[in-house]
């Protein structure tokens, strides 16, 4: 069993849960802890957690002391505590008495990760750990050609897993821009084609997809009058002005892309400035999921995972 600390309240469950139905995992939540039953092949892609061990021991805290010997090895240990008031340096000491190894601080073998939950513990061997630096080189503003809407690698991440689209499966952004969700698609193996109306932004996404060495295929054309074939899924991220209240025009539009999305694709994930509830039922969508979060100050967004 893994056990996956994710990030972002329900924005990192509901990350959690759609790759693990995409790579039918079992899982089950014990706060922000997610208890999967699988090899957890993706998770390399997670953009809402922080860190994944392979369970070794739970129970409560108090049954710690008389667990059974850890087969650990010159091993260095960290605590995470989520609404849990132990303390570290017990929880450590603990883990030292019942191991089988030495603590090695300054070159560990192997991370004991240590999640504390009120009086529940989970103890595990570190598998991965969520590391921003990992995606700065992918920032908006390192790619040759930079949009100022353009999505962070983060959040393109998020809404490419919300699809539940796996390796070698194909996706559709209907609007593009420079190529921000399509360079996430296409690093995590998922075929991606975009499609933008404004030459200049297709041919930059076309630069800084070749840029990363992401293969795609970009499209300089009108989504409502391009005709281009099925998609196992649409991820988007609506175009829009600087206000967060759309305008007649920005709602017509939004109702007619949408409305097309079923020429494309059975489901979708899309993310606008407000809630999409009376365009979706107009269109006939079904709302599997609706979350909102934050992209900076007082400004939010809207994603909604349609089927």
């Amino acid at each position: 069993m893994l056990v996956v600390l994710t990030k972002g309240g329900e924005i990192g469950k509901l990350e959690l849960e759609s790759l693990a139905q995409a790579y039918g995992c079992g899982l089950r939540f014990d706060a922000s802890l997610g208890l999967l039953n699988c090899e957890g092949k993706f998770l390399d892609r997670l953009a809402f957690s922080k860190f994944a061990g392979e369970l070794v021991w739970a129970g409560k805290y108090d049954e710690l002391a008389d667990a059974r010997m850890f087969n650990f090895d010159r091993f260095s240990v960290q605590v995470v505590k989520v609404n849990s008031d132990v303390n570290s340096l017990d929880v450590k000491k603990r883990i030292g008495d019942r191991s089988t190894g030495r603590p090695d601080l300054d070159n560990p073998v192997e991370r004991v990760l240590v999640f504390s939950i009120e009086d529940r513990v989970y103890v595990t061997r570190m598998l991965w750990e969520f590391r921003a630096e990992r995606l700065d080189h992918r920032h908006p503003q390192r790619r040759p050609v930079f949009h100022p809407t353009s999505l962070k690698p983060r959040l393109a991440r998020l809404l490419v897993n919300l699809s539940g689209l796996k390796p070698g499966q194909t996706l559709l952004d209907p609007f593009c821009g420079v190529g921000g969700i399509l360079i996430e698609a296409g690093i995590m193996g998922i075929n991606p084609t975009g499609v933008e109306f404004r030459e200049r932004w297709a041919r930059g996404a076309e630069e800084n997809l070749n840029y990363y060495s992401v293969k795609a295929s970009v499209v300089n054309a009108d989504f409502l009058e391009w005709d281009g074939g099925s998609f196992d899924s649409i991820v988007t991220d609506l175009p829009y002005g600087r206000s967060s209240v759309i305008t007649d025009d920005l709602e017509a539009l939004y109702s007619r892309a949408i409305n097309k999305f079923h020429h494309h694709t059975e489901k979708a994930v899309v993310m606008g400035p407000v809630e999409l509830d009376s365009i979706l039922e107009e269109t006939g969508w079904g709302l599997k999921a609706k979350i909102m979060i934050p992209v900076h100050k007082s400004l939010v967004r809207w994603i909604h995972v349609i089927e």
